[in-house]
């Protein structure tokens, strides 16, 4: 916003107007919007463990070749088998109260999983709870759940219903918390040899000033891997009782950036 310098009454009203404009893109789109960053980061790497992980144990236990892929090595796991022994039906991953690092990220607390068939075959819902969980300090509560849709080779393409319910983090000082869910569709493609993830759906939560706020994709997130942050995708947020902003990821570059816009004007924030 730019202000002329001609008239002091003219410069003084600008400067009131400017003041409260830069107030609400501070007092809630930021917080709103960095709430948001910090759940579909949290939540997002709790998927990454989760996929990696269950996908390591199906391939060892049911797989024609055991696997030599290396997950969270840190991590103390165990599974059960169902009654006929046909799937897992319950995984725990305990990192244990000290922590460790995996994809650059520490993490402490259990991750509980339970399902009712292979993850890999369609129709499987598996669900993801946690037990005194924090990743980097942030604590993570709530349920996610993944119902697999199934999909096709030929074009690769993979899709998953996936929820969070219940979902709350809290800041590592303890003092700041907010709510989030979430009712999202995940979509696996490959560009080239390169697999990337596309997520839209809807969002609602309470931020850390208390503000109730939704979210609905105007395009689609994207994830690719190798990035380990959203690199692409809209989000149009709208706390209760203030202008809709928007959330900008950017062109596909791995670059921790994303822009928000309300009002005209724009700020870049870092994610987390």
């Amino acid at each position: 916003m730019k202000l002329s310098t001609k008239l002091i009454l003219g410069t003084f009203f600008a400067g009131i107007a400017l003041t409260s404009c830069q107030k609400e893109v501070k007092d809630d789109s930021i917080i709103s919007t960095e709430n948001n960053t910090v759940a579909d980061a949290a939540f997002g790497h709790l998927n990454d463990i989760v996929d990696t992980e269950v996908k390591i144990i199906e391939d060892n236990q049911y797989g024609t070749q055991k696997t030599t892929a290396i997950g969270d090595s840190c991590a103390n796991i165990s599974f059960t088998l169902s009654n006929d022994s046909s799937y897992i039906d319950s995984i725990i991953i305990d990192y244990g109260n000290l922590g460790c690092e995996w994809q650059g990220r520490t993490r402490k607390g259990k991750i509980i999983i339970t399902q009712n068939g292979k993850k890999s075959v369609a129709g499987t819902i598996t669900k993801v709870e946690v037990d005194q969980f924090f990743i980097d300090d942030y604590q993570i509560e709530g349920v996610k759940l993944i119902e697999n849709l199934g999909g096709t080779l030929s074009p690769f393409k993979f899709q998953n219903h996936v929820q969070v319910i219940g979902g709350k983090i809290t800041s590592p000082n303890g003092l700041n918390s907010f709510q989030w869910n979430s009712d999202r569709t995940h979509t696996l493609g490959l560009n080239g040899l390169i697999p990337f993830l596309l997520i839209e759906g809807t969002v609602n939560g309470v931020n850390t000033n208390g503000v109730a706020f939704t979210i609905n994709t105007t395009s689609p997130l994207k994830a690719v891997w190798g990035c380990p942050r959203i690199v692409q995708g809209t989000l149009d947020i709208k706390p209760v009782g203030f202008a809709t902003r928007t959330l900008d990821y950017g062109n596909g570059t791995c670059d921790f950036k994303a822009t928000v816009s309300v009002n005209g004007n724009t700020k870049n924030i870092i994610l987390w």
